[in-house]
């Protein structure tokens, strides 16, 4: 063996299995670091994306910017002047109004099952209610009314005694109470 057919390859015949070596070591933590950039990116915009939808857009009031006079107060005293901001003056549209709300009142005689929902489907009362107590409630006629052991309870509609409550043999009462037309 000679010395020459042992010495290095010049720059341009050399072997290319050098290059990978060296990536081989970076590749790992510059995997890791692109990764860790693009979950941080995600969840920022998940953030602003759930905090976008937590506020509703008829919350969010305008706000004047303050001028630069109280800019320029708020620097030399250290504070800002929170006078400076004014908020916008109220909508001149008023709010609309709540619909008309309706009052049931339910007394006991003895134990008996009661469920109630109104015309918005939301439930407004299901328990049992109990000898000598008094259970009210207010929705939106109609009512779909659940009585159990309905001999047991009386009913009062707006003030007004419900007497026309339809009961089967086993003394339950399932019915629909209407609001009572208006004369």
């Amino acid at each position: 063996v000679t010395l020459e057919s042992v010495k290095p390859a010049s720059p341009a015949t050399r072997s290319p299995v050098a290059l990978p070596m060296q990536r081989k070591k970076r590749g790992p933590m510059l995997g890791l670091a692109l990764l860790l950039v693009l979950i941080i990116g995600a969840a920022a915009i998940a953030f602003v994306m759930r905090e976008h939808r937590a506020v509703p857009a008829s919350a969010v009031s305008e706000v004047e910017v303050p001028t630069a006079a109280a800019e320029d107060d708020a620097q030399t005293s250290g504070a800002l002047d929170i006078n400076a901001f004014e908020s916008a003056p109220p909508s001149e549209e008023a709010p609309p109004a709540p619909p008309p709300s309706d009052e049931l009142v339910l007394r006991f005689s003895a134990v008996s099952w009661v469920e109630i929902s109104d015309a918005s489907g939301k439930r407004l009362v299901s328990r049992m209610g109990a000898p000598n107590e008094e259970i009210r409630v207010q929705g939106e006629a109609p009512f779909e009314v659940l009585f159990g052991n309905a001999r047991s309870v009386t009913l009062e509609y707006n003030g007004k005694p419900y007497t026309n409550i339809p009961i089967d043999r086993r003394g339950v009462a399932n019915f629909r109470l209407q609001r009572p037309r208006e004369e």
